[in-house]
């Protein structure tokens, strides 16, 4: 036996505000086990909605989402970082169930920029968008960004405000470490950088000993860098000098040294014999090395011994050596004091000045000391130079004896710490 059943189902359709805007109730009669579908029709608006349904013996809700065929949703978010460009990045969904066709703008007082934008439904794009800062006054700006469909009417828009600093320019690079020559042309860079966002010129004021005396300026984008460069002749013969001079920036004055390079030279000396029999030819040879990158002026060398005097001229390339020979007479009656100097020959400059000896050879000893100059408690080195082959040799200093056997060629002793005489002259006694 079939049993049917007659009830009552009632159907509410709620705004999302919980405002019922749609109803229905509907009586159905079901045998037992028996199934019935249909359908219930509302004409909504696009929106979001609940779809309540209820019967004697149950009860349940159903969201619903109704959307138009072109809808959108778009969040955008300003960037600062590009210092010349402000940035909008755009992040767009198409919710309706049409793709979109359509174009993108941002939109502010000082530019605007349009980008063509395709896209599918339920899909998501991220759209940047930069507008040029160069004619953006300095202050607060809202950027307009609105999404337009195929036909040019407005879908959806957002608004975003952005901040243009001041602009600040500051100086990046210093010439400090510039290598000057004598002789050659300078240039002298200063670099700025605008790190602000609005344009801005950069000014600078140069002072120079004589040679510089100017100011410059340089218009900067904001985040744009850039050079000063102020450029003078160095003349000859100012090698080793300094140029000394200022500059101005941002109204704030630094000082400036620069040294000029000189010429920068090893030379050694040295002799052929120790000692020379008077009325023979000494010679003093000489090595000279460059000791720069760049060539020497021409260089003049100057030898003073006794009566005579010698000079020698050369040029040396970078890095170069030289070496040459002077000849002088030993004299038996002279004092054994050499001057030597090296000059820059165009200037008269001195660059190296020093002294060596040309020792006489005496009758039967010669002693010659390590050096001319020496402090109590220091060590004496002496040399014998001697034509006598055996024998005793008996030897008295200050603070100290003693007995060499010839053919001994040196002996030393330690100056006492309370001498104060300004000569030594060890006494030499033969057997």
């Amino acid at each position: 036996m079939c049993i049917r059943d007659r009830f009552s189902t009632v159907v509410t359709l709620t705004h999302a505000e919980a405002q019922v805007i749609a109803g229905d109730t509907f009586t159905t009669a079901l045998l037992s086990g028996e199934m019935l579908a249909g359908n219930v029709a509302f004409d909504l608006s696009a929106g979001a909605y609940t779809l309540q349904y209820a019967t004697p013996w149950l009860a349940d809700s159903i969201p619903v989402v109704v959307r138009d065929p072109v809808q959108a949703e778009m969040i955008t978010v300003p960037d600062m970082n590009a210092s010349s460009l402000a940035t909008v990045t755009a992040h767009i969904t198409n919710t309706g169930f049409t793709p979109i066709s359509g174009t993108l703008q941002g939109m502010a007082a000082f530019a605007n920029t349009l980008v063509p934008l395709e896209l599918a439904p339920n899909a998501t794009v991220v759209v940047p968008l930069s507008l040029d800062l160069t004619l953006a006054p300095v202050g607060m700006h809202p950027i307009t960004v609105t999404l337009y469909d195929g036909t040019g009417l407005p879908l959806l828009s957002s608004v975003s405000v952005i901040t243009v600093p001041d602009a600040g320019v500051t100086l990046t690079a210093i010439p400090t470490d510039t290598v000057v020559t004598a002789g050659q042309w300078l240039t002298l860079s200063f670099g700025v950088a605008n790190q602000g966002t609005a344009p801005a010129t950069a000014l600078l004021t140069m002072t120079l000993g004589n040679f510089v005396d100017e100011a410059k300026t340089l218009w900067l984008r904001g985040g744009e860098n850039g050079t000063l460069d102020f450029a003078c002749y160095i003349p000859e013969g100012m090698s080793g000098d300094a140029l000394v001079g200022n500059y101005w920036f941002a109204g704030q004055r630094y000082d400036l040294v620069l040294p000029i390079a000189g010429v920068d030279l090893d030379v050694q000396s040295t002799w052929d014999q120790l000692v020379y029999t008077p009325g023979t030819t000494a010679t003093l040879s000489f090595t000279l090395t460059n000791q720069n990158a760049a060539s020497t002026p021409p260089l003049e060398v100057y030898v003073a011994y006794a009566d005579q005097t010698v000079t020698h001229t050369l040029t040396l390339a970078g890095s170069a050596v030289g070496t040459f020979d002077v000849e002088l007479r030993a004299q038996a009656d002279a004092s054994p004091l050499v001057f030597y100097g090296v000059y820059a020959a165009d200037e008269q400059r001195g660059i190296h000045l020093n002294t060596t000896y040309l020792h006489p050879m005496h009758s039967d000893v010669t002693v010659l000391l390590d050096r001319s100059v020496y402090s109590p408690g220091d060590l004496v080195e002496a040399t014998l130079v001697t034509t006598a082959t055996t024998g005793v040799l008996t030897v008295t200093a200050p603070g100290f004896t003693t007995a060499l056997q010839l053919p001994a060629a040196s002996f030393q002793f330690t100056l006492p710490t309370g001498f104060n005489a300004r000569h030594i002259f060890p006494r030499l006694c033969t057997e």
